[in-house]
């Protein structure tokens, strides 16, 4: 019976459906990386940098401590890089969407800490330490990151959400009859 099945066998799926599959899959793993790389940068940044926390001994110059923050938020944007993709080119388009404010956010975030961390590398060149430091505590890397991971997640949830809807509306498609029989002036018709 057409009706009985719900469709969910793997091997019934339609290459809609696993575009859709393979598309969250995608998703999931883009988060999961991103997430691993952010959690360790918050913890350099926040952990090490305001609660010193004990980090490896070659993090304890402030250029050292900058450059291991941009090389894992310079990962976490490439991970996420089709947000800032598609931000950008709403904005060339003139009708801004979210993805152009996370790309304006998240990009104005990476962009300050890059160049603050050429301030590091002048002070230092100076010999002056303390105003490296004074500025490595001003990095906003992990703000960069932790956006785009809940950007991301929120976007998995929604995917996932969608295809969730998507397949309930095919398992009830399915169930509608090929035929049905009505009563038109009191006579059946098919």
């Amino acid at each position: 019976e057409k009706g009985s099945e719900s469709g969910a066998d793997s091997k019934s799926l339609s290459p809609l459906a696993e575009d859709e599959s393979s598309e969250m899959n995608r998703m999931i793993k883009r988060l999961i990386f991103s997430a691993l790389l952010t959690s360790a940068l918050v913890y350099l940044s926040t952990g090490v940098g305001m609660f010193r926390f004990p980090a490896p001994g070659y993090l304890v110059t402030p250029g050292a401590f900058g450059l291991a923050q941009l090389l894992l938020a310079t990962a976490v944007v490439l991970i996420n890089w089709s947000l800032f993709h598609d931000g950008l080119a709403s904005l060339r388009r003139l009708s801004p969407n979210m993805n152009a404010l996370v790309a304006l956010g998240a990009g104005a975030s990476y962009i300050y800490s890059v160049a603050a961390l050429f301030v590091i590398e002048i002070a230092l060149g100076r010999g002056d330490l303390s105003a490296a430091e004074n500025v490595a505590r001003e990095l906003y890397f992990e703000s960069t990151a932790v956006i785009l991971v809940f950007i991301s997640l929120g976007k998995t949830l929604e995917t996932y959400s969608k295809g969730k809807t998507t397949s309930a509306l095919r398992a009830l498609a399915e169930l509608a009859p090929e035929e049905a029989t009505v009563l038109r002036d009191g006579q059946e018709m098919t």
